[in-house]
């Protein structure tokens, strides 16, 4: 995005505590709102402090990941092998969502 000489290179949003059915829709929200507003193209998730995930919580990403994609943008994960990396293998969501091993050290 350019704002006046100034190009937003990454949205971001740190989550953490557990990704489940009983947080679902107020992560469901937050997500949503940082696809539907302003911001880069692609948006990123750090998961590494989520502690726990289940299936309402992988169908939130995947369902995330969807709505990038109809906006024109991309959903990636920034995780380090934890619950959700883990979630998503088991629950058989990984091969749709980028997922990076590593720190984003700025959220612009």
């Amino acid at each position: 995005m350019d704002d006046g000489g100034t190009t937003v290179l990454a949205t971001g949003l740190r989550l953490d505590g557990p990704l489940t059915w009983r947080e679902s829709q107020v992560v469901r929200e937050r997500v949503h709102d940082l696809l539907d507003g302003p911001g880069a193209v692609t948006v990123w998730l750090d998961v590494r402090d989520v502690t726990d995930i289940d299936r309402v919580g992988v169908a939130v990403l995947i369902g995330a990941h969807h709505r990038a994609h109809a906006l024109g943008r991309e959903l990636a994960l920034i995780d380090d092998g934890g619950p959700v990396e883990q979630g998503l293998l088991r629950h058989g969501g990984l091969d749709r969502i980028r997922v990076v091993a590593g720190r984003l050290h700025s959220w612009a």
